[in-house]
């Protein structure tokens, strides 16, 4: 490692880091295959971590990461408090980097903010914070270019959300 630059060092680990996202992803989408909730959690918090070492800026795959980070949190059996607490600060530190200024450049960035509000929404619901997530599915609706099954489920949540008040101010 001594003949490596900074640079081929920090390429070197978000190739690595890149390879434990995979993985990661792997585990989170087909858990018939390969069924380990633990496993993915491993693995993503591997390549989160290794992607904070880097000296060159990843940012697509580092949101990807937290993204995945926070569904396989929510993928596990009984996820409980702390665990929802875990996933929903993965969503946060997406959110909070456009909320610092980075504004979405392509419609990748738009997907993946408004996913990230998406997950943060239902984390915040499982919590029973519903003034926080009906925030926060209303913010993912405002922006332009998501997919239309987002769009959707953001949608239903809000509706829900909005009855679950409405029978709460009249009983």
């Amino acid at each position: 490692m001594t003949y490596e630059t900074a640079d081929n060092h920090s390429d070197n680990l978000a190739l690595v880091s890149d390879a434990y996202y995979s993985l990661g992803v792997l585990y989170n989408r087909w858990p018939t295959l390969l069924p380990d909730p633990e496993a993915a959690i491993r693995v993503l918090s591997a390549s989160r971590d290794l992607l904070r070492q880097c000296s060159t800026e990843v940012p697509q795959l580092i949101w990807s990461v937290y993204l995945a980070l926070g569904d396989a949190y929510l993928k596990l059996p009984n996820p409980g408090a702390e665990r929802l607490r875990q996933a929903l600060d993965c969503f946060r530190a997406v959110i909070e980097n456009f909320e610092a200024g980075a504004s979405p450049r392509s419609p990748r960035d738009a997907q993946t903010l408004a996913a990230a509000y998406l997950g943060a929404g239902g984390v915040y619901r499982a919590l029973g914070e519903r003034a926080r997530a009906l925030a926060s599915f209303t913010q993912m609706l405002e922006l332009s270019e998501i997919d239309p099954l987002m769009r959707r489920q953001a949608g239903e949540a809000v509706a829900q959300l909005t009855r679950e008040r409405s029978i709460g101010q009249a009983a």
